[in-house]
């Protein structure tokens, strides 16, 4: 999960009011209809950065992570917007952690990682919390309970055998 950072608040805000001049524009001036078209909202915006769709690696450098997307202003014309992982929006924090999610992301995770010594260690800690936040999302289902068997029973000696528990690239 992740939250906007003041500097995303303001880069949507200022991307929302662009698009509302273009749009007030088009339909002003009669180029374009907005019969389809639900404009955007900063709520929209975070939700579709919550789904994980939309996101771009390494683009400027190494290990940079950026989100992008396209919002139909008008029925035929589009806005795009770009914001950074970190600087415009920055993963929630775990309210409280459970060792046994962090045990099970941390095997789970160095049991599919192949290693890239050209990912930095940011990348590998992103990696292994988001495992965790989603494994801590399942706790109360039977995928939880299915997760936990495959590590007990298969993958127990993966741990921290790559990564350990704070994504550090273990030698």
């Amino acid at each position: 999960m992740y939250q906007l950072t003041e500097k995303g608040k303001e880069k949507i805000g200022e991307f929302l009011k662009e698009c509302r001049r273009k749009r007030e524009f088009l339909l002003n001036t009669g180029r374009d209809t907005a019969k389809k078209t639900i404009f955007p909202r900063e709520e929209d915006i975070l939700y579709d950065i919550n789904s994980g769709n939309h996101f771009e690696t390494n683009v400027w450098n190494i290990g940079d992570r950026y989100y992008s997307s396209k919002w139909h202003i008008t029925d035929h014309y589009t806005g795009v917007i770009i914001l950074k992982d970190i600087e415009d929006f920055e993963s929630i924090p775990f309210v409280s952690e459970d060792p046994e999610c962090k045990r099970m992301a941390n095997v789970l995770f160095n049991m599919s990682l192949d290693m890239d010594f050209d990912a930095s260690a940011d990348s590998y800690k992103k990696e292994l919390n988001s495992l965790e936040e989603q494994i801590q999302g399942v706790k109360n289902s039977s995928l939880y309970y299915v997760l936990m068997d495959i590590v007990e029973n298969n993958y127990s000696g993966m741990e921290n055998s790559k990564v350990d528990y704070d994504g550090n690239i273990v030698k």
